[in-house]
């Protein structure tokens, strides 16, 4: 039985890509990335049917991410729900680096969010995957106002 398929949206308006594999996965974050370099940095969300969404930004050498557990899982878990997470990388001092999101809106995150762009990418193909955290990447729960 092949896994419901996963979605990756980028944009406000259109359809988001709908991915039934990871080769189709590693294509689409490929001419997306292409697509930020040329234009400006973006961000793009990965949606995984019951398990929740995963956000990177592309264009840069380093990327940040975040998740989000889906409405179903909140409601059906509860307390025991798994919580909005983001990245915890190894860079410190001031800076905030900034992606845009459906095309207008800018998302800033701390400089200590960042983390290897590979690293990213990587823990990306995992959630398409399993749908799990890779645990290679320190996270730390999201508070809103403090990414």
């Amino acid at each position: 039985m092949r896994p419901a398929p996963r979605a990756l949206k980028f944009r406000k308006l259109g359809m988001p890509f709908a991915l039934q594999s990871l080769k189709e996965l590693d294509f689409a974050l490929e001419k997306l990335a292409l697509r930020a370099a040329r234009g400006g940095p973006m961000i793009v969300e990965l949606y995984v049917p019951e398990v929740g969404s995963m956000r990177i930004g592309l264009g840069l050498g380093r990327t940040v991410l975040s998740f989000k557990p889906s409405p179903a899982e909140t409601k059906a878990k509860g307390k025991g729900a798994a919580k909005p997470m983001v990245t915890a990388g190894s860079l410190r001092g001031d800076g905030v680096t900034y992606w845009t999101w459906c095309d207008d809106h800018r998302h800033g995150y701390r400089r200590e969010r960042l983390v290897d762009i590979e690293a990213g990418l990587a823990a990306v193909r995992l959630f398409f995957r399993t749908g799990e955290l890779d645990s290679a990447l320190d996270w730390e729960e999201f508070t809103p106002g403090l990414a």
